[in-house]
């Protein structure tokens, strides 16, 4: 069936290379002009917050007189899995998280019927917000600094924003323009009288003189219209803003935008696309042909032109979730190409048509590829049952890949026949210049298997064992940490968390000197600096740095330099990081929560355990030591609770950055030293010490559901394999092609300093569809030859022969199509490394062991038929004869 399919479209080779300058065209304008761009997709968070302002001085006050008729009112929701309150001196703040079913804009609906009965005081007014982690300030597209002078105040700001807001929703791009607004008015339950105070402060950077001056501002919040991407919006309130005059010393402009980030993936995507295509119709010229060449890249263009159209039906935008799927399936589009092209090139036979040569090598490899593909998109498949806001927000990446694969399958079984009948199968016999090299390697290790006999078959066997233990002491070695930080980045953050007692002037001023210092220190590097949302708590600055490949100086040592520069910040403590993609990193990623009513008791163990932490040397899970650098006791001056339990909590940081082994190894530490016992002996309950560790113990859950789903996609594999080979045994043996990719991919994260993370299980994933590919078309050449009567060590020989020059290519193209990313690009890095040195690895190791796993396994079967024959006392049965098969080309 699946050979004629290639021969239909062959046949009609005119009809099908119109129908493929169709693809090219419309993808090409899928992908200029027809989809959208955004930053993130839209993610579904089961997370909402209720808060508003008290104006009381008193945080007890707070909790008994607003938090605790909120939280009674909330226990109506059954939908509510956890409920956290905040209460603070003059304001308060509850955050639901819901069962995953609901969406954040579900739960703020349910909240609203649930609280509106609530036994407040006069007065108490109740502001709702969804939550999305693919937005600014959880709500807005883009934000927009409304500035003026240093003596400019908070009530001359927030009228200019208005005005300012109210000219951005005249423009069609734009769906809502709302203030931000830096002062809050409530009612003084003292004197009954409608108070308005300054409960915030932002700042924007100016360039003034060639350099960035902080000054005053006020931010507001842009909402897209449906119509419009994120770079539409962008260029539209841009060009609005260039036509407002504010006054003299006033002035707005674009303090946070996606629309950056997202040009410059695109251009990385259209850059290493590029590279890896002519990387890719580079070495396919070398170990083929330059008409195989031609053909691979084209048919690879094809493929990601088909799958821009693809995603424009589904409704999926081109942004970071789904550019990182089309450029993870880059290598497996090859993989397919490789397969059909070369084995058309290599079975082709003197006096039969063209169209009946390429039937013919379709006829030989096209089930093997269909099941590699096939088994492929199972392995991503369980990425689509990952649990947790981690799930909901890759959830187009499986999609998009599996998309990919599927369109590159088919297109493999259409394009390749065709474009194989004008450029190889008429065309003269003949290699790349390289060709003699592949042919002298591949019978020399094709004759390994006849002519080595057990030693070299032993040997064999143990070479894979020794590189499969060496692999685990290298994953050893590299740590394990869910979402590290990147090698670069374009852009880094300082939080600052100030002290008991100073006041929003003071804090403001804080925040000012600090920004200063980071501006000084990063010099030119520093394009942009905003300070968002900063109260007497805390502020969040966030600054530009010229992109990473125009630099010298990498984001973690701007980072190391400010830290020092910031450890004795006055009425502060700062924290300094750069922002990758992927969820935030906590500064102090350790987390206990203490609970108990008795705060006194509470305090007085969290202060033990972060005395007994700080400076100490613990152990991860391989014996390798970490330090615990600092530690700090958080939530003492507010009222915190979950489920209305109240907590005070102990964070640490480390000296290292693998936090999830970290983490691990912290947590064992404290619940040994704290049993049940010790902790009713400090008049405390047993279970009073627990351990959240906020978005990391998500990822955890994530990674872990992910696991699990994995495990399951196997089990499908298996399944199909055995139905492909009808055979409980032979799918056993391909599956050997994934732990043989674990030298290289554990080697080459230790190698290059990245460890086991959320990006590299991706990659293995990518991966385990190349290996195993490998693997099905091995096994399956070996056993058509066993079929037209070769016997098993004739069979492996001469399929190792015949595929070598697949195997060794689809390698390198793969490699060279991937290594722009893992040289150019920190996102990509882990991912790209992890593909690169696994497959090296694998393919090594199904060529020089596999044929003797393989001969092993075909010895068990023949032992078992022949047991099976015994048993129904038929004896053993003669060989079929052999099947003639087409002379192969030189």
């Amino acid at each position: 069936m699946i050979a004629s399919i290639a021969r239909f479209f062959v046949a009609r080779s005119r009809a099908t290379l119109g129908l493929w300058a169709l693809i090219l065209v419309v993808g090409v304008a899928a992908y200029t002009t027809l989809l959208p761009r955004d930053g993130f997709p839209s993610v579904d968070i089961p997370l909402a917050v209720v808060s508003g302002p008290y104006f009381v001085d008193d945080i007890e006050a707070v909790d008994d007189e607003v938090l605790a008729p909120l939280r009674d009112a909330a226990t109506d929701v059954q939908e509510i899995v956890e409920l956290q309150t905040f209460a603070r001196a003059n304001s308060w703040s509850m955050l639901a998280e819901f069962d995953e079913s609901l969406s954040s804009a579900d739960g703020v609906v349910l909240l609203r019927e649930a609280l509106a009965d609530a036994a407040l005081p006069a007065d108490v007014e109740l502001e709702f917000t969804e939550l999305n982690a693919a937005k600014f300030l959880n709500e807005y597209d883009l934000l927009v600094a409304v500035y003026g002078p240093d003596d400019a105040t908070a009530e001359e700001l927030d009228a200019l924003a208005a005005g300012v807001a109210g000219s951005l929703v005249e423009i069609d791009e734009v769906d809502e323009a709302v203030v931000e607004e830096l002062r809050t008015t409530a009612v003084d339950p003292d004197t009954g009288q409608e108070t308005v105070r300054q409960t915030s402060f932002n700042e924007v950077g100016i360039e003034e003189g060639g350099s960035l001056v902080l000054r005053p501002a006020v931010s507001v919040g842009v909402v897209s219209a449906g119509s419009a991407d994120s770079l539409e919006l962008s260029s539209a309130v841009e060009s609005a803003l260039d036509e407002l005059d504010l006054g003299d010393g006033f002035g707005a402009t674009i303090s946070a935008d996606f629309a950056p980030q997202i040009r410059s993936q695109i251009s990385s995507l259209q850059s290493n696309a590029l590279v890896g295509v002519v990387a890719v119709a580079l070495v396919t010229l070398l170990m083929i042909s330059w008409r195989a060449s031609i053909i691979t890249a084209l048919f690879v263009v094809t493929v990601l032109s088909a799958t821009m159209i693809a995603l424009l039906i589904a409704g999926i935008s081109l942004n970071t979730i789904s550019l990182f799927g089309v450029i993870l399936t880059l290598g497996l589009f090859v993989d397919d190409s490789i397969v059909i092209a070369e084995a058309t090139d290599a079975f082709r036979r003197k006096g039969v048509s063209a169209i009946d040569n390429i039937t013919n090598a379709v006829r030989r490899v096209g089930a093997a590829s269909v099941a590699g593909t096939a088994t492929t998109v199972l392995v991503f498949a369980p990425m689509l049952f990952i649990s947790g806001i981690l799930g909901d927000f890759i959830r187009q990446l499986p999609i998009t890949v599996m998309v990919a694969l599927s369109i590159s399958l088919v297109l493999s079984l259409v394009v390749i026949p065709v474009a194989s009948k004008y450029l190889i199968v008429n065309a003269p016999t003949g290699g790349g210049p390289l060709g003699r090299v592949e042919a002298r390697l591949g019978r020399m290790v094709a004759s390994l298997p006849e002519r080595g006999g057990w030693p070299v078959r032993i040997g064999g066997v143990a070479l894979s064992i020794v590189m499969l233990v060496a692999g685990f002491n290298f994953a050893g070695r590299a740590g394990f940490d869910i979402f590290p930080e990147q090698g670069d980045a374009d852009e880094l953050v300082v939080e600052l968390d100030f002290d008991p007692g100073v006041t929003l002037e003071e804090a403001e001023q804080i925040s000012i000197e600090v920004s200063e210092v980071v501006v000084a220190t990063g010099g030119e590097l520093v394009e942009t600096a905003s300070v968002f949302q900063g109260d007497e708590r805390s502020s969040f600055a966030q600054f530009g740095l010229t992109p990473f490949r125009e630099r010298s100086v990498t984001a973690p040592e701007l980072v190391e330099q400010l830290e020092g520069e910031l450890a004795d910040l006055d009425g502060a403590r700062a924290s300094v990081s750069q922002i990758s993609n992927g969820p935030p990193r906590e500064d102090f990623p350790f987390q206990a929560q203490v609970y108990g009513e008795d705060v006194d008791a509470s305090l007085a163990l969290a202060d033990e355990i972060a005395t007994d932490l700080q400076g100490s040397t613990l152990e991860r899970a391989n014996g390798e030591e970490f330090v615990v650098v600092e530690t700090v006791v958080a939530l003492s001056d507010v009222v915190a609770r979950v489920d209305g339990e109240r907590y005070v909590e102990v964070r640490a940081r480390f000296d290292d950055d693998d936090n999830t082994a970290l983490l691990n190894a912290t947590e064992d530490a404290v619940a040994d030293r704290y049993p049940a016992e010790e902790l009713v002996a400090l008049g405390l309950s047993e279970d009073s010490l627990r351990f959240d560790f906020g978005q990391e113990s998500d990822n955890e859950d994530s990674f872990a559901s992910a696991g699990v789903a994995f495990l399951a996609a196997l089990v499908l594999m298996f399944v199909l394999l055995t139905a492909q080979f009808r055979s409980l045994l032979q799918p056993l043996l391909i599956f050997l092609a994934i732990p043989f990719s674990f030298f290289g991919v554990f080697f080459g994260l230790w190698v290059t300093g990245n460890p086991l993370s959320f990006f590299a299980m991706l990659g293995l994933i990518g991966l385990i569809g190349i290996a195993v590919n490998n693997t099905i078309l091995l096994t399956d050449f070996a056993n058509q030859e066993r079929r037209a009567g070769a016997d098993a060590v004739t069979a492996i020989s001469v399929a190792v022969r015949q595929r070598f020059r697949p195997l060794v290519t689809t390698t390198i193209t793969t490699v060279a199509g991937l290594l722009p990313l893992a040289l150019t690009d920190p996102f990509w890095e882990p991912l790209a490394y992890t593909i690169i040195f696994g497959l090296v690895s694998s393919t090594f190791l199904v060529l020089l062991s596999f044929p003797y796993y393989y001969l092993g396994a075909e010895k068990l079967r023949d032992w078992g038929r022949e047991g099976w024959r015994r048993l129904r006392g038929r004896g053993r049965t003669p060989e079929p004869a052999p099947e003639p098969e087409p002379a192969l080309s030189a």
